[in-house]
């Protein structure tokens, strides 16, 4: 989160940034109401955990929440952050220490919104997530804004979807020719490399890229923003800066990301051909990821790769019997039809979430305390996953650092804003 301090020039900054933010809002929130809404949507109250007291009876019958209920949910969220911050500048006689990044989220990330719900159903769809859950999963890392590429606490962050170089390349390696040659994938390069050097594993995190392997790119890009538009606030980094006034070129970076890659002890660090197909993996990144489309892309198949990941039991636990193929899930009465054989909050893909965040060092936690309290997985609803989490990142069980407690946070919210009245 970026931080800057408020004071009377700050204040007056504010006031043209709300005349121009306003209409911003108004038609976002617009275009929202205008998309119609499904009606059956079961209200709970704001203690959602304390509500969901049969779990099995949770999961099965909720009436699912629809991607286009989801995002006037969190639009709304997000412009009453900022009005709420909005509030506190005004009542402080001195001044406080305010996140502009709110003001910048409330501002964008309207933008788009027919072509983002068309999106989340698309991915969705492709590798049968129930849309909520992949809806929230992005929501909960943006509230859906483009954002551009920043530090992240050392995650070197990117989008909507907040993905880091990682997930890009095995997302961009997935693709077919015509697809990667869209996003400039290089993959002949790829090709050509592990033929003179041998079998690498290209995406491996820390083996031949590290997510700071993007910070010489991120550093060029800001210098160039800073001195056009005079701010260093990362969020609104878009592609442009790699690319004008020229593109970023290898030589631009060469001697910075050795370095880098020395001090990740990356395989052939400092070996020319492999710190040019590194530039060559961040540029496919950098000049992309702000992109929604691909960033949802990226984020549903982050999280189907996760969710395969976990055990059968978990994955087959919470299925609606008799779906065939290609058949209507009856749980759900959308603008789209959902094909999802699962139950609305499934709970392989919140895991799929929750790992996404915390790391695989979470699984063993949860297995344990499901073990422990003898709980069928398909009755592990939100109520039990809530406290299985709680369980699984206690630091005594080895899990600490910000992923653990940030997928705590994003589960819950996660669910709070499926169920929300």
């Amino acid at each position: 989160m970026i931080l800057f301090k408020l004071n009377k020039p700050h204040l007056a900054l504010i006031f043209l940034a709300t005349l121009v933010l306003a209409p911003r809002l108004a038609g976002a929130s617009d275009q929202m109401q205008n998309s119609p809404m499904p009606s059956n949507q079961q209200n709970y109250s704001s203690d959602i955990f304390g509500s969901l007291s049969s779990a099995a009876i949770a999961v099965a019958k909720i009436r699912a929440s629809c991607v286009e209920n989801l995002m006037p949910r969190e639009s709304a969220k997000a412009t009453r952050r900022y009005q709420d911050w909005l509030q506190s500048a005004a009542n402080s006689p001195n001044g406080i220490h305010a996140p502009s990044e709110y003001a910048w989220i409330a501002l964008i990330q309207g933008d788009n919104y027919n072509e983002k719900v068309e999106s989340i159903y698309e991915n969705a769809a492709k590798y049968d997530i129930p849309p909520a859950i992949l809806a929230g999963s992005i929501l909960q890392e943006s509230s859906g804004a483009d954002l551009g590429l920043g530090r992240d606490f050392d995650n070197w962050t990117c989008g909507p979807s907040q993905f880091s170089v990682i997930g890009w390349c095995q997302w961009a390696n997935s693709l077919s020719r015509s697809e990667q040659d869209a996003i400039g994938w290089p993959r002949d390069a790829i090709n050509a490399f592990k033929n003179s050097h041998g079998r690498v594993d290209i995406c491996q995190e820390n083996s031949f890229i590290a997510r700071e392997s993007v910070k010489p790119m991120y550093d060029i890009a800001m210098a160039r923003m800073k001195k056009k538009i005079h701010t260093s606030q990362p969020y609104i980094l878009d592609a442009s800066y790699m690319i004008s006034p020229r593109p970023v070129e290898f030589a631009d970076l060469q001697e910075d990301l050795a370095k880098i890659s020395a001090a990740h002890n990356l395989q052939y660090a400092g070996d020319a051909q492999a710190e040019k197909l590194r530039f060559q993996i961040i540029k496919s990144f950098s000049e992309n990821c702000s992109d929604h489309k691909l960033a949802f892309q990226t984020m549903a198949f982050m999280l189907n790769d996760i969710y395969k990941s976990l055990p059968r039991e978990i994955q087959r636990a919470q299925m609606l019997p008799g779906i065939m193929e290609g058949e209507a899930n009856p749980l759900y009465n959308c603008n789209h039809q959902v094909t999802t054989k699962g139950f609305p909050l499934q709970l392989g893909w919140l895991l799929a979430d929750a790992v996404y965040n915390a790391g695989p060092g979470l699984m063993p936690g949860i297995q344990q305390y499901q073990k422990e309290n003898h709980i069928p997985w398909d009755n592990f609803g939100p109520k039990e996953l809530d406290a299985a989490i709680q369980y699984a990142i206690d630091p005594k069980r080895g899990m600490w650092g910000i992923g653990p407690q940030e997928a705590k946070g994003h589960i819950h919210d996660l669910i709070e804003l499926i169920l929300a009245k």
